[in-house]
């Protein structure tokens, strides 16, 4: 079972992460452009990752595993600004959209960045069995 959240800034993923560590066998962060009235993000890369993502939701969430997705929509000013929080947080990293970072009973397991996170053999393993 997925259970979905989001984040629309940094100070609320951090509340999210840390209470969804608390309760969550698995955690799928999805770093991305936010998006838009329309449900379009402003990052090309983005829009291509997204209905790979939610595919892998749809179609590869193991029932008895509770998992959580994260979406952290970052607004494009905020990302080109080279000192961001995100690319500042020394765990995080970031340095580009999208990224996926998975966690498993709270050990890092997984990062697939840009290109990566629209190749469905790549996504969908986050969000099956295959880490525990």
């Amino acid at each position: 079972m997925v259970e979905r959240y989001s984040a629309t800034s940094y100070n609320e993923w951090v509340r999210q992460i840390l209470r969804l560590s608390e309760t969550h066998q698995r955690i799928v962060v999805v770093f991305c452009g936010a998006l838009d009235e329309n449900g379009l993000s402003w990052c090309p890369d983005c829009r291509n990752a997204l209905p790979v993502i939610e595919d892998a939701i749809q179609n590869t969430a193991v029932p008895n595993v509770r998992s959580a997705y994260l979406f952290v929509g970052i607004q494009r000013d905020e990302w080109k600004n080279p000192n961001n929080y995100y690319k500042m947080d020394n765990h995080l990293k970031l340095t580009n959209v999208p990224t996926i970072i998975c966690w498993d009973r709270g050990k890092l397991v997984a990062r697939l960045v840009e290109e990566d996170c629209a190749i469905p053999e790549m996504v969908s393993p986050l969000f099956k069995n295959a880490y525990l």
